[in-house]
């Protein structure tokens, strides 16, 4: 992904009540270019220049980069499609919950376009002290060398905490999303953090309900950084499902109900990879901070 501090950003249909999050983007320095919101156009909203359609905000503010699409779960898809007959090329998902054949048929289409999307159900990815894209709460995260690529929202925000009390920052955190079916996943994020010059070590955060399985990384993937990992669930009894209710549902309808067998499922793969794999959130500093260690040796 272009992440760049000077991207021209679009915001999809967004709702009244979602609006406090463009003050955020905007106060945190984030570039909006343009909103769509049908049947709004000619308006603006905090400032920014409110269009009907993406071709007409496209038109208008030339070379728009990514854009966010916060439009109800049935509408998705029509408004993901736009963007890409549009041209735009990053496209983050905040809206959860979209039926799995949508998503299907947009990760369809971003293949063949060679677009790049980031959920369904992303909370997106902030840069601390440089970019906010998304409803993410930046006051958790400072300024550091460590990127965190999660499926997770709540424990991010612990987990980036803990290492900014441990004396670790953060150079990005980006959410994958929490539906059963995803965009860009784990693998992809290590291509594109190994190029990342402000990235020092990555931590891999995920859960047994997540739509990302591939946790295995490949040989031929040539990572010189090094990577930690925890995965939330291998510790509940049993076959017990963990209980976060949107992943829960989505996998239901997807007749891949997530249980801790998953979890234990992908710390195996992570062990094969050879990456370190944290018992507890409380212990990912410590095997961060050795894992760094090492690296220099």
């Amino acid at each position: 992904m272009n992440l760049a501090t000077t991207n021209k950003i679009l915001i999809q249909g967004i709702s009244e009540s979602e609006h406090h999050y463009l003050t955020e983007m905007q106060g945190y320095g984030t570039n909006l270019a343009a909103i769509v919101t049908p049947g709004q156009g000619g308006t603006t909203l905090r400032g920014v220049p409110v269009f009907d359609l993406v071709e007409q905000a496209v038109a208008a503010i030339h070379n728009i980069d990514i854009t966010l699409i916060f439009s109800p779960a049935h509408g998705v898809l029509d408004a993901a499609l736009e963007a890409i007959d549009g041209g735009i090329r990053q496209i983050i998902v905040i809206t959860g919950g979209i039926p799995p054949l949508d998503t299907v048929r947009l990760l369809r289409k971003a293949r063949a376009t060679a677009t790049i999307v980031i959920g369904p159900g992303s909370t997106g990815m902030i840069m601390p002290g440089k970019l906010l894209l998304g409803i993410q709460n930046p006051h958790f995260f400072s300024p550091g060398g460590v990127a965190i690529v999660s499926c997770s929202s709540g424990l991010t925000y612990e987990v980036a905490l803990t290492l900014t009390q441990s004396g670790l920052g953060i150079s990005l955190n980006l959410n994958l999303g929490r539906d059963n079916i995803l965009g860009t996943d784990f693998y992809q994020c290590l291509e594109f953090l190994q190029a990342d010059l402000g990235t020092e070590a990555i931590l891999l955060l995920d859960h047994s309900n997540s739509g990302n399985n591939n946790l295995y990384l490949d040989s031929r993937l040539e990572i010189d950084k090094p990577i930690v990992a925890y995965v939330a669930g291998y510790l509940l009894p049993g076959e017990k499902q963990v209980p976060e209710i949107g992943s829960v549902i989505a996998s239901q309808f997807a007749s891949t109900v997530a249980t801790t067998s998953n979890a234990k499922m992908k710390i195996n793969n992570l062990k094969k990879s050879k990456i370190p794999v944290a018992d507890y959130p409380q212990q990912i500093p410590d095997l961060i901070k050795k894992a760094i260690s090492l690296h220099k040796k």
